[in-house]
């Protein structure tokens, strides 16, 4: 029988290739495992008034694991009235494990600037939080919930039932390992805080009526830097 022998070049042509299929397997990597995948199933919410959703359609997302892998071009939706967050693929979803991936951020919308973060306080675990403020000092986060309940309108001679999908939010300050709920209210705000007098001052000096989420960051900003981010007792 005769011997083969690899020459030279031939070895440099073998080793590449190996090495382009262990580039190309390590990148296969990165995706998200669809592991028991769901069939999407576009009929699920119809007969709902509302959507249990966070977003309008599905976003691209940027997902970062507890290891800080990135995970990137991945399409997605929170599902606030399941709280599950689902990653979609062509006709098929999962839903994203909570303890594993702990950030999920929004690209290419200019209109979205926070990221989504689960985990974030003991009472607030195996869930995803918008964060809308992160300091040395404290962050803010907002929690979304939603129910579902039937609705009855009074029509003509026929009354008229319908299922409705309520959303609502609780918004919450964390100091340390302290939860802070709080409303978006300059009233609550005051009560909660104190420092009535400067804080009024500081709104009509940024001409802000805290009435949207932007203003209370701002404000909290102002607290903290006087040293008076601190619940009152």
């Amino acid at each position: 029988m005769q011997n083969y022998h690899l020459k030279p070049n031939m070895r440099l042509q073998f080793l590449l290739i190996f090495l382009f299929i262990g580039c190309n397997s390590a990148e296969g990597q990165n995706d998200i495992l669809m592991v028991n995948a769901i069939t999407y199933n576009a009929k699920k919410y119809k007969e709902y008034h509302g959507s249990p959703y966070l977003w309008k359609e599905n976003k691209k997302v940027t997902i970062y694991d507890i290891n800080a892998k990135e995970y990137s071009g991945v399409f997605g939706n929170y599902n606030v009235l399941e709280n599950e967050f689902e990653v979609y693929r062509d006709d098929s979803y999962i839903l994203l494990p909570h303890s594993r991936y702990i950030c999920i951020k929004v690209i290419d919308d200019p209109d979205i600037s926070y990221s989504l973060y689960s985990n974030v306080h003991p009472k607030l675990k195996n869930k995803y939080c918008i964060r809308h403020a992160q300091t040395a000092n404290y962050s803010v986060y907002e929690s979304r919930t939603a129910k579902q309940r039937v609705v009855e309108v009074q029509t003509p001679g026929v009354p008229t039932k319908f299922n409705k999908i309520n959303s609502r939010s609780y918004y919450y300050l964390i100091i340390g390992n302290k939860l802070i709920p709080f409303k978006i209210s300059k009233k609550k705000i005051i009560k909660k805080f104190g420092h009535k007098k400067e804080i009024n001052a500081f709104i009509k000096d940024q001409k802000i009526k805290i009435k949207e989420m932007e203003d209370v960051v701002l404000l909290f900003g102002f607290l903290d830097s006087k040293g008076w981010l601190e619940v009152k007792d």
